[in-house]
Parts: C-alpha cells; sequence; structure tokens
C-alpha cells in the first residue's frame, strides 16, 4: 500500500518534528516535509506534491486562515486538515470557512490523527462530535459586530495605516506592552491570529474607516 503523503506546517519545530517521527511509525504515513515558516508552504508543496497539508491555525507571518485561503486558491484539490490547540470556535469556523476540511485538537491521540488523515485524504470532512457541537452553537448564533472598545478601534485604525507597535505607542502615549495586550483583545473577538487578518474583519464589519 503506497504511504499516504502529509505536509505538517508549525511553527513549532519541536512539534513538527515529533508529528514527522510519529506519524511515520507504522509506515501507512510518510511526512514529505516539516515547514516551520507558512510563508515557505506553497513552495513547499509544488517541491513534494503531498496528499494532505497537517497546518496550525495560530503562527506568525502568515496566519493559518490566510494560509489554508492560499493553498486552496493555488489546489483546489489539495485537502487541508487543522491541529490545533485553540478551542475558539469562531477561529475553527473561519478556518473551515477558508477551505480546510476539517479540524483535529493537538491533544487528540495519535491513532485519531492519523485516522482524521485518512479521512481528509479521501475528501471527507473531519470533525470531532465535541467540536461539531461548538461549531453548531456557534453557527445558530446571530452573527453581531464584534463590540470593540474605542480605544481598540483606534489602534485598529493606526495598524490599518501601516503604523509599527513602536509608533503606536508613540502617538497614543502608551507602553508597548498594553498596545500588544489592546491587539490581542482585537485578535480574540474578531476570531483572528495576527494584524493584517484583525484589520480586514474590523473593515468588513464596519468597526473601523480604512481611509482613517
Amino acid at each position: 500500500m503506497t504511504a499516504l503523503r502529509v505536509l505538517v506546517v508549525d511553527d513549532h519545530e519541536i512539534v513538527t518534528t515529533g508529528l514527522s517521527l510519529l506519524l511515520g511509525q507504522t509506515g501507512e504515513i510518510e511526512v514529505v516535509a516539516t515547514i516551520t515558516d507558512p510563508r515557505a508552504t506553497l513552495d513547499a508543496v509544488a517541491r513534494t506534491s503531498p496528499d494532505v497539508v497537517l497546518t496550525d491555525l495560530s503562527m506568525p507571518g502568515v496566519s493559518g486562515t490566510d494560509l489554508i485561503a492560499e493553498l486552496r486558491s493555488a489546489h483546489p484539490d489539495l485537502p487541508v486538515l487543522i491541529l490545533s490547540a485553540t478551542s475558539n470556535p469562531v477561529e475553527i469556523a473561519n478556518g473551515i470557512r477558508a477551505g480546510a476540511v476539517g479540524f483535529v485538537p493537538k491533544h487528540a491521540a495519535l491513532a485519531d490523527i492519523r485516522g482524521a488523515l485518512a479521512q481528509a485524504a479521501r475528501g471527507e470532512m473531519v470533525v470531532s462530535p465535541e467540536v461539531g457541537a461548538a461549531l453548531a452553537r456557534h453557527l445558530r448564533e446571530p452573527q453581531e459586530k464584534a463590540p470593540l472598545s474605542e480605544r481598540e478601534r483606534e489602534i485598529l485604525t493606526l495598524v490599518s495605516l501601516g503604523m509599527t507597535n513602536g509608533q503606536i505607542c508613540r502617538r497614543l502615549y502608551l507602553s508597548e506592552a498594553t498596545v500588544k495586550t489592546y491587539l490581542a483583545r482585537c485578535y480574540t473577538k474578531l476570531g483572528v491570529n495576527d494584524r493584517a487578518a484583525a484589520v480586514r474583519a474590523a473593515i468588513a464589519q464596519g468597526l473601523i474607516d480604512p481611509a482613517g
């Protein structure tokens, strides 16, 4: 039987190395590449031709959701499966909307991860009953605008203008730690993982003016 070819994307090398060793133990799965910089994923896919991409959601440089969308655009027939520690149904739903075939929590048993990869390769959706119930509750809730505070909107507006954290600190007379805290709150409320995604989501929901 031909081994299932998997490409693993996670910004923590200990995770990619561990998964590579553990998934390959039975010979049924071959990890063809491990990527710690998500920006290198498209090149790695072109080079290794995996059957499935297994990716985290929360990574620096490129958010998992953006990466999934890019992969699905460039390789529409390539299944992308999320493996993440998040339990936030907004983040999981955003990943699936971007094109992922499913979600597996990082605390899942190794056998469950192997099974999920096999399902993904067959084109099946992969969502545990627990995660499915959380997603169903989220989708039934009215999709209202995220309640960003005035300060949070102000900081996101400055981010949209291309300002760095340091520049925002000087403009608003805040410490860098305080700015980071406000941004983290914005990410949580908007269900995103990085600055660019937060700005896009805030503009899409009419929470900030892209013109500043």
